[in-house]
C-alpha cells in the first residue's frame, strides 16, 4: 500500500478546497472535511464502553426526579410521549424511530473522568442509520458548534466495532420482546419491525435539537459578531456529506419544544425548507 507523503495541510487544500466549485465559503467545507476525518479516526480507535451499550428504557424507566436537570427530564418525558403516540418522530419530512435515551458509549461510568458521556436521544432511520440527537434547552450555554462536536464524539464511539456489536444485540432483544397491551413502555412502528442497525451501510446523522430561543441566544457572540455555526448544516452543501464513502454522516439543526412528535429544520439564510 502506497503511503501518502503529504502533510495534513496539503491533503486538506488539495483534496478538499481545490475540488470546490464556484465562489462558496471555504471554511465550513474545510471544517466539515476535517470533522469527517476525525470521526473516522474515532470509530477506528480503541475507545468503547465497558458495560452494556443498549439500555432497555422499559426496564429502567425515567423517574421524574426533581434533583435531575430539566433538560434530561424533558427528553425522557418526550421519549415516552412519542412512543405513546406510535413511536415515530417526524424530522422534517423523514420519520425516525427513537430507540433509547442516555446511551453510554465510552469508558467506564464508575470513573468520574467519563461520567455522563451519554447520547441524549438515539434514533434509527429506515436504512438502519443511527441518529444522534444532541438535545439542548433554551438556556443551555453550550453553543450549537459545541453540541455538534459532542454528538460526533458519541457517534464515533458508538460505531466502534465492540460498541456496535453490543448495541445491535441489545437493540434486537428490545425490538423483538413481547409488549403486553397494557404496558406502553415502548412500541415498534410497523415500518420499522424488520429494520436492523447498520454500522456502515446506513446514513448516520448528528442533529442538534433545541427550542428556537436556544439558537437565537447563540447567533452572536458577546461582541455581536455572528457565530456562523449554521453554515455547517448539510442543507448548504447539497448532497455533500462528511466522512468516507462507507460512513456518510449528516449534520444539521432542528427546532423542538419537546412536546410535539414533529420537528422542523432550523430556518437558514437562503435555504428553503
Amino acid at each position: 500500500m502506497k503511503h501518502d507523503m503529504r502533510t495534513d495541510f496539503r491533503r486538506w487544500f488539495e483534496d478538499c478546497l481545490r475540488g470546490l466549485k464556484g465562489k462558496r465559503l471555504e471554511w465550513p467545507q474545510l471544517l466539515r472535511h476535517v470533522l469527517g476525518e476525525r470521526l473516522q479516526d474515532t470509530f477506528a480507535s480503541d475507545i468503547f464502553y465497558k458495560g452494556e451499550v443498549f439500555i432497555d428504557r422499559d426496564l429502567r424507566p425515567a423517574k421524574d426526579d426533581p434533583s435531575r436537570s430539566s433538560e434530561k427530564l424533558l427528553v425522557r418525558r418526550w421519549y415516552r410521549t412519542i412512543h405513546e403516540q406510535g413511536g415515530l418522530l417526524r424530522l422534517g419530512s423523514e420519520e425516525v424511530w427513537p430507540i433509547s435515551w442516555e446511551v453510554p458509549n465510552q469508558g467506564n461510568e464508575k470513573s468520574n473522568a467519563v461520567k455522563g458521556r451519554r447520547v441524549d436521544l438515539l434514533g434509527l432511520r429506515r436504512d438502519g442509520g443511527l441518529v444522534i440527537f444532541e438535545c439542548k434547552i433554551g438556556t443551555n450555554k453550550d453553543t450549537p458548534l459545541f453540541a455538534l462536536l459532542e454528538g460526533l464524539d458519541y457517534l464515533g464511539c458508538l460505531l466502534n466495532s465492540r460498541n456496535m456489536e453490543k448495541l445491535v444485540k441489545g437493540f434486537r432483544q428490545w425490538r423483538d420482546k413481547d409488549r403486553p397491551a397494557d404496558k406502553i413502555g415502548s412500541c415498534v412502528p410497523p415500518k420499522f419491525k424488520d429494520v436492523e442497525i447498520s454500522g456502515s451501510g446506513g446514513r448516520h446523522a448528528v442533529i442538534v435539537l433545541a427550542p428556537a430561543g436556544y439558537y437565537k441566544n447563540h447567533e452572536f457572540d458577546s461582541k455581536n459578531i455572528p457565530q456562523d455555526w449554521k453554515y455547517l448544516s448539510d442543507r448548504f452543501w447539497g448532497e455533500q456529506r462528511i466522512g468516507p464513502e462507507n460512513l456518510q454522516v449528516q449534520l444539521d439543526f432542528a427546532v423542538t419544544d419537546y412536546s410535539d412528535t414533529a420537528c422542523e429544520w432550523l430556518p437558514l439564510p437562503g435555504i428553503k425548507g
